[in-house]
């Protein structure tokens, strides 16, 4: 039908009166982003300062997002991806010269 194979929805509230302010159909984008920003947030308080390599496993967009959110707290100079699918990890490297692909 079409349809995503995710989806999701937030809901926004007035922490005043409990009203509903919105609804936020993002279809998991948000959920996505959510969990990247959790796996920094442990990467940062987990990982050494001066950490440079990290390993991804899958080249899917949760580990586009992952690597992202990561690289935000931690001074990633090489990323090491791993996938299934060889092709799809190459893909995920190109353009960035902090990446290395790996199968």
């Amino acid at each position: 039908m079409g349809l995503p194979s995710a989806s999701g929805m937030m809901a926004l509230f007035s922490s005043e009166t409990g009203i509903p302010q919105a609804i936020l159909l993002d279809n998991g984008y948000l959920t996505d982003v959510r969990t990247a920003a959790a796996g920094a947030v442990a990467a940062q308080y987990l990982t050494r300062e001066n950490t440079a390599v990290a390993a991804i496993i899958g080249a899917g967009v949760q580990a586009r997002l992952q690597l992202e959110a990561l690289m935000l707290v931690r001074p990633v100079k090489e990323a090491r991806i791993w996938a299934r699918d060889f092709s799809k990890a190459k893909g995920f490297s190109e353009g960035s010269q902090a990446i290395s692909a790996y199968r």
